[in-house]
């Protein structure tokens, strides 16, 4: 396998992890908008690629036409490639149409990270059969994102929150600088991100073009209750992180059915809970 990473955040890196650690890939890029992440990239296996030097433009929105050159270098990057796009749209997530063409006729396979912020305001059980809601300004950017690298011949996977060693609500606590946040109570659904990263993996081989799933863990739970957990396990005062200035909110009170992807590629989650993720986290630091 060769695998390209368009933005190498905490997933990614995950993915990459868990391809190495398996064996199963030949060679890794990825890309970055800063050239001074280059050597944190090297040292994880992934060689490393500037962002724009690679697709042109900057800062203030991304080319509208490649060159020739581009072109040609493209054609080399993404044959018979795994192409893994983690990276959240912004103001221009748009790319030319040769990008799709490219995709569509270069790569072995293209997965699209989405997110269930496309569901909008919707509450309750969220499953796969249930319709997108762009009613709200992220879920509506997030939609035109999933459209436009569907028609580039995408596997789209929707996942809500990620936790997992380098990420989550452990380290917030253990810093000091989480505030309970108003709507404490609203159900949440979320994945560890090696548990996403597996499921990746096995969906380059699985999953044909067009593809659409939820992700998620089996237990939704209440954010308070994760916290209040937590707590208890790190042995931390719930009361200390109570608060008028909450550094945010819970933006969704849903659950997530994420079982067919499951069934689908017939793989069992190392972590189908947050107790279970978590006690391997804090094992792992010690805790």
């Amino acid at each position: 396998m060769k695998l390209v990473l368009l933005g190498v955040g905490k997933l990614a890196l995950s993915v990459a992890r868990l391809a190495h650690e398996s064996g199963v890939v030949q060679s890794v890029y990825g890309t970055t908008r800063s050239a001074k992440r280059f050597a944190e990239l090297r040292d994880s296996g992934i060689e490393p690629l500037h962002f724009y030097q690679l697709f042109g433009g900057g800062p203030g929105g991304l080319a509208r036409e490649f060159s020739a050159q581009q072109v040609a270098e493209f054609h080399e990057l993404f044959e018979d490639a795994c192409l893994l796009i983690s990276f959240p749209p912004s103001g221009d997530f748009s790319y030319p149409a040769a990008f799709a063409q490219l995709c569509r006729n270069r790569a072995r396979s293209v997965i699209y990270i989405s997110s269930t912020s496309v569901y909008g305001s919707q509450t309750g059980l969220i499953a796969d059969s249930t319709d997108v809601c762009a009613d709200t300004p992220l879920a509506a950017a997030r939609l035109r994102a999933e459209c436009f690298f569907r028609e580039a011949g995408a596997i789209v996977l929707r996942a809500p929150a990620l936790y997992g060693f380098d990420r989550g609500l452990h380290l917030r606590l253990l810093s000091g600088s989480y505030v309970l946040p108003p709507l404490a109570d609203n159900i949440v659904s979320r994945i560890h991100q090696d548990d996403l990263g597996a499921i990746i993996l096995s969906a380059f081989n699985k999953l044909a073009a067009g593809e659409c799933y939820l992700v998620g863990d089996k237990l939704p739970a209440r954010h308070r209750d994760v916290f209040l957990w937590l707590c208890e396990r790190l042995k931390l005062d719930p009361a200390g992180f109570a608060g008028k200035n909450a550094g945010g909110t819970i933006r969704a009170d849903r659950s997530v059915d994420g079982a067919t992807i499951l069934k689908r590629l017939e793989y069992e989650l190392r972590y189908p809970d947050y107790k279970m993720g978590y006690e391997a986290i804090l094992s792992r630091l010690g805790r």
